[in-house]
């Protein structure tokens, strides 16, 4: 989303049109785009719409902070969706390694099982008869 935005503001669109492009293009127009362009339409310093969804602030910051300082919205978007990017490779990565720590009750309670059965079973079945002289 953040790319879309700067690509939209290269292009030349004024910041409300490129966000609105942007939100639209990505099937987010609607209540979120209002309330993404009505937080960027807030023009204090440090105040922030709680009603912006998460997924919005990373946009809405950036905005806000090129509006409030004249910084280029560009620099910042990129440097936006490169942390967002890292972000989420991030959470991939805990996520995985939570995804292996989840998986072993359930492997452990079929894995097992089917190991004593179909490996350890018939070696002490046949241990035992040939102990007992059952052959």
């Amino acid at each position: 989303m953040l790319e879309l935005v700067c690509a939209a503001l290269d292009a030349g669109l004024a910041t409300s049109s490129a966000v609105h492009a942007a939100l639209s293009a990505a099937g987010g127009a609607g209540s979120e785009a209002g309330l993404v362009l009505h937080a960027l339409g807030r023009s204090a310093v440090g105040s922030r719409s709680p009603a912006v969804p998460q997924r919005w602030l990373p946009l809405t910051q950036a905005l806000d902070l090129a509006d409030r300082t004249g910084a280029s919205a560009g620099v910042l978007l990129r440097g936006a969706a490169r942390d967002e990017r890292a972000r989420r490779r991030r959470q991939a990565q805990v996520d995985a390694g939570r995804l292996g720590v989840r998986l072993v009750v359930p492997l452990g309670l079929t894995v097992l099982p089917a190991f004593v059965l179909l490996g350890v079973a018939p070696v002490v079945l046949g241990l035992a008869a040939a102990a007992l002289g059952l052959r």
